[in-house]
């Protein structure tokens, strides 16, 4: 009989700690991001830039953002780190097609906080 209550009270004790691992995840609160956009032609190519804003700093830097074309929501070039200022930008070789672009940062998980994911406006290239 002790073996099943000492069984018991490790399985109560392991619940016990799962449940405070839960809701210490859920009481972080979730800081709001926005994610801008921009596009240039140059003679070599296509620069899209913008900025990961927020207000507190650690939602800005190190960001992950991916570049997609809106057409089956594909992923254009490689993901790339925003900078300590939240500035990142996607270099595309001249010979890219024309069509509608957006940016997404991925959300990011601090120890006090969460960084919201957010989605860019949507540029068009004829």
């Amino acid at each position: 009989m002790s073996r099943s209550l000492v069984t018991l009270a490790v399985g109560l004790a392991t619940a016990a700690l799962a449940g405070a691992a839960i809701s210490a995840y859920a009481a972080k609160p979730v800081i709001h991001s926005t994610l801008t956009l921009e596009h240039e032609q140059t003679q070599t190519g296509h620069i899209f830039s913008g900025r990961v804003e927020s207000r507190r700093r650690k939602c800005e830097r190190n960001r992950t953002v991916g570049l997609y074309a809106t057409s089956g929501s594909q992923l254009v070039g490689k993901p790339v780190k925003t900078t300590r200022r939240g500035r990142w930008q996607v270099q595309l070789p001249g010979d890219f097609l024309a069509g509608s672009f957006y940016a997404k940062a991925k959300r990011k998980k601090t120890r006090r906080f969460r960084c919201g994911a957010d989605r860019s406006n949507v540029i068009t290239i004829p």
